[in-house]
């Protein structure tokens, strides 16, 4: 107030400037005072950091609502998306006023009233919002709604009547009990009615008397008997007590009355007559001894026939005798155990040991209950026999101390746990794997399952309960350390008095498995080399097979070497003569042409024009313009046809080197095409060819092999197809090699014939149009080079050929 009122003073027009006045306002104010843009706070007073615990209002001002609210409200709404509708629904409604969940900046939280309104600040909208803390409001809102639940859940369901009277005895609280004393169902029908409207008259009127009573002296009625007929016509009884009801002035304005219902006493004390007979018969033929003692006297003055039998007394005799005659104990112990059990005046169960009249002591559980005997102080007490669960208790003793150490010095763990999985013991073998036994008991066994095995762990426990027979089973532990071992573990079911549980003797295998593991590796190892030996020999027979086959390929390769080399030398001379009859005929061409100007010009002279004539005419009969056109093209084709024959003799010559196993820098667009011109006559009837190349590199191969390869594919492909189809050739650099796809549109090949297909010998053309060897040769060029072929193919589709060839062999040999 000091700093307020000094910067009144102080100010301009002291307070006459309205926004001194809200600014004085907005900074004192001790609710926080927020100002929301569009997706952010852009201004707080002081109070505002004080209540969410910012130090600077930058920071604050980053912030947007949904950044100071836990993830979610109270109601279970997600705090971002509720403060989204809300600010819309404010902008769209005008102001609001709702309850918040806020959080602070170190995490805690406080109810809080927020009261959102839009408007225009320096031409901007926003939502000017004020925050008050209502966390104090709250706890005493909800401490009073808790208190007066309470109480009416504390009126609504104890047994006795309650009820709330005016000073006109009206009653304006009624507990359900009150409600069906008067025969109605609902507090509503008893509500502002007095007892004359509930009761026959001469009862209502007794009743109102004791209201009076208390209203007109202020005194309590208390236990007092009063009877009424229910709506059923059954008279019952209510120990009544009324007491004045006082405002903060000391001034009576009503009674709470409380009637608690002793019908079944009254009723039970005339029956208690009755049953006393039949409760004698109950006594005497129970099979348990029953005898009750005089508390003052520590007589017994009366006992039953099995007691009689217990200790082998007759009737008479019990009566001569006291507890210290029966109770195998010293006196001033028993007397201190009666005198606690009348003062607490409670049933008291447990074990004594009796003596028997023979002399004999026998363990007997017993129930001591104080009750009124002719009138006097007594205990009754119920005795039974233990002597035999005394000795089976003593034989269970046995067997668990036998139990126990053996499970201590067993090498196995051993594991006793509930059916849901409690630990109940842990053998102290267990440290083998770094559980300190004592530590487990307690523990979910479940746990320390692999979550991979637990369902089959549980499986065979369910078996073991239904079969109860030994079940064993493998499964991960989990150790102190977290690591996993490998355990052999054997399943029981054990029963005894306390219930079933599960005994699991477990085993740490884990080194038996790696060496399991370990030789099954061993044994792979030597079962693929086995069968790469035997791939080995039957590629050997087969490569057996196919060297008659190679050397007549060899012997076709050399005299087609030799053809080539005798064809080439006429036609080198061919092609010479050929461009020197060229050079001729444009020698030739240009003298005529010379001429022919010429006699254009002699024309003018009279005495050459006759022979001109006759040259003239003779030219037209010869038609030399069409000489000199049609010398010109058949010049221009055979010229051709002999650079075609020349290149296909160097590709018979380079086609017959296949067999050298030199490597060279080929490049493998270049090679497909120069293939391609080889069979181009084989399959250039039935298939259009389409070209997909991309930009390749050299790579070192041997050419006259990767072209045997490529001419048995393209073949191949050409057969494949029936009578018109496609042949696709594509090329494409990737991983660090070449691949080369061949896809024709033919018939296409079944999954068994695939398997088959690079087979020696084996081929699907009929009997004399194909030898079984032209792919198994293009899988060992392949395997040569260090490369791989692959097939797709779809029946009635078509099939596609790819060929892998690495960039550098010698980076493919030490690969391989």
């Amino acid at each position: 107030m000091n700093s307020i009122e000094s910067r009144g003073k102080t100010g301009a027009g002291n307070f006459k400037d309205p926004e001194e006045k809200f600014r004085i306002l907005y900074e004192t104010l001790t609710d926080a005072v927020v100002v929301f843009g569009t997706d952010r706070f852009v201004d707080a007073n002081p109070a505002a950091l004080r209540m969410f615990g910012f130090a600077r209002k930058e920071d604050f001002c980053s912030k947007h609502p949904s950044d100071l609210s836990p993830a979610f409200q109270p109601n279970g709404e997600d705090s971002r998306a509720l403060a989204e509708t809300i600010v819309c629904r404010c902008r769209a409604e005008g102001t609001i006023t709702f309850p918040w969940l806020h959080q602070r900046t170190d995490r805690s939280t406080f109810s809080a009233e927020v009261t959102a309104t839009p408007v225009i600040i320096e031409a901007a909208p926003v939502l000017l919002c004020v925050v008050r803390d209502v966390t104090a409001q709250k706890k005493a809102h909800d401490d009073l709604v808790k208190e007066r639940t309470l109480l009416r859940t504390l009126i609504d369901n104890i047994p006795d009547a309650v009820y709330v009277k005016d000073t006109l005895c009206r009653k304006f609280i009624a507990n359900s009990t009150d409600v069906r004393n008067t025969g109605k169902r609902t507090e509503a029908e008893i509500l502002g009615k007095d007892d004359f409207d509930l009761f026959p008259p001469d009862m209502a009127a007794a009743f109102y008397h004791d209201d009076q009573q208390v209203l007109r002296t202020g005194e309590p009625v208390i236990n007092r008997e009063e009877s009424f007929t229910d709506s059923e016509g059954r008279i019952q009884w209510l120990l009544t007590s009324k007491i004045a009801l006082r405002d903060d002035s000391n001034t009576i304005i009503g009674l709470v009355g409380i009637g608690h219902n002793i019908t079944t006493r009254k009723l039970a004390d005339l029956a208690l007559k009755e049953s006393e007979q039949r409760y004698r018969d109950i006594i005497e033929q129970s099979a348990d001894g029953i005898y009750i003692m005089d508390v003052e006297s520590r007589r017994i003055v009366q006992a039953n026939k099995s007691f009689h039998q217990l200790l082998g007394y007759t009737a008479e005799e019990v009566l001569e005798l006291t507890v210290y005659d029966i109770i195998a104990a010293s006196v001033q112990s028993i007397d201190e155990r009666i005198t606690r059990i009348a003062h607490l005046r409670e049933i008291v169960t447990g074990e004594r040991l009796y003596k028997q009249k023979t002399g004999g002591i026998i363990p007997v559980r017993i129930s001591v209950n104080p009750i009124t005997f002719n009138g006097r102080s007594a205990l009754c007490t119920m005795m039974n026999d233990i002597t035999v669960q005394k000795r089976r208790e003593e034989e269970l003793r046995t067997s668990e101390e036998r139990f126990r150490l053996i499970s201590e010095n067993v090498a196995d763990c051993i594991i006793s746990f509930t059916t849901t999985g409690d630990c109940l013991y842990a053998s102290p073998s267990l440290i083998k794997l770094g559980y300190d036994a004592s530590l487990l008991q307690g523990e979910h066994i479940f746990t320390k399952v692999h979550p991979e095995d637990l369902a089959r762990v549980k499986e065979e426990i369910e078996a073991v309960q239904w079969s109860m027979a030994h079940r064993p089973t493998e499964f991960r532990f989990r150790r102190q350390d977290g690591s996993w071992v490998t355990v052999e573990a054997t399943i029981s079911l054990l029963i005894d008095d306390a219930g079933s549980k599960i005994l699991m003797v477990m085993r740490d295998i884990t080194e038996r498995k790696q060496n399991e593991a370990e030789l099954h590796r061993v044994l792979d190892s030597v079962k693929r080399k086995n069968e790469e030996i035997e791939r080995t020999v039957q590629r050997l027979k087969q490569m057996q097979s196919g060297l008659v086959q190679s050397e007549k390929l060899a012997s076709i390769g050399q005299l087609t070497a030799g053809i080539a080399h005798e064809i080439n030398n006429p036609l080198a001379f061919v092609s010479s003569n050929l461009n020197r009859f060229a050079e001729y005929y444009q020698e030739i061409r240009t003298h005529l042409r010379a001429w022919q100007d010429f006699g254009a010009i002699a024309r003018e002279q009279a005495g050459l024009r006759p022979a001109l004539d006759v040259l003239e005419e003779e030219g037209v009969r010869l038609d030399l313009d069409f000489i000199d056109r049609d010398f010109t093209e058949l010049m221009k084709h055979t010229i051709e046809g002999s650079s075609r024959i020349k290149r296909i003799v160097d590709q018979l010559r380079g086609f017959s080197h296949m067999a050298t196993n030199d490597f060279t820098m080929a490049d493998i667009n270049q090679t497909l095409d120069e293939t391609l011109t080889l069979v181009w006559n084989e399959i250039k009837y039935k298939t259009t060819i389409h070209k997909e190349y991309g930009s390749l590199p050299e790579i070192p191969c041997s050419i006259g092999e990767i072209k045997q390869v490529f001419v048995n594919l393209l073949v191949n492909a050409a057969h494949a197809i029936p009578e018109k189809g496609e042949i696709t050739l594509r090329t494409v650099l990737a991983s660090g090699a070449i691949r080369v796809m061949i896809t024709d549109t033919g018939m296409g090949m079944t999954q068994d014939t695939i398997k088959r297909i690079f087979d020696p010998f084996y081929t699907t053309k009929p009997v004399g149009k194909g030898t079984g060897l032209g792919l198994w040769i293009v899988t060992t060029i392949m395997e040569k080079h260090h490369g791989a072929i692959s097939v797709e193919s779809e029946v009635g589709v078509g099939t596609t050929f790819t060929l892998t060839l690495p960039l550098e062999q010698e980076e493919a040999e030490r690969q391989s």
